[in-house]
């Protein structure tokens, strides 16, 4: 689960590249990867001045460098541990669909919680920039799923229309 996390922040190429995860008590948890170190801090997603607390880090295990262990602080409570686990399996099943759920909840990404404005980007949950950072679809396959969508709708709307005139 680690490695695929890993590998998704090291696509990005920012110095410290940041993927916001949200749990159902609207807390926000950050899991930012640090370049230097090569470790992945999850905190909640404020700054340090406004009360950052972090809870865990996941590191590469030093005698297999293709496997992660995390370690949670030990101020870190057992439910935030459980949902942290819980949030990142839930993206990583299937990023998109958390992204757009995030998306529509929010309005802001959840990659790097600027809040979006395009109609697109709201719907997929990011950005255009942030797609091409992660490797998400953006544009032309929402495109596409709106476009079978309007004409779902109009078949319907003109089966609806005959039922009506008989």
């Amino acid at each position: 689960m680690y490695t695929k996390l890993f590998d998704i922040l090291r696509r990005h190429p920012k110095a410290w590249p940041k993927l916001v995860l949200q749990n159902k008590f609207k807390q926000e948890i950050a899991f930012s990867l640090n370049r230097k170190t090569g470790l992945i801090w999850i905190c909640n997603n404020k700054a340090k001045h406004d009360g950052r607390l972090c809870y865990a880090r996941v590191e590469p295990i030093k005698s297999s460098p293709l496997q992660y262990k995390l370690y949670f602080f030990a101020s870190c409570p057992t439910n935030t541990q459980l949902g942290i686990n819980h949030l990142l399996s839930l993206y990583l099943a299937d990023p998109a669909s958390y992204a757009k759920k995030y998306g529509d909840e929010e309005c802001k990404c959840m990659f790097c919680n600027k809040k979006l404005t395009h109609p697109e980007s709201i719907l997929h949950g990011y950005g255009a920039v942030c797609a091409v950072n992660f490797s998400l679809p953006w544009g032309s396959a929402i495109k596409s799923a709106q476009a079978a969508y309007s004409k779902s709708m109009q078949l319907k709307n003109k089966n609806l229309q005959g039922e009506l005139e008989l």
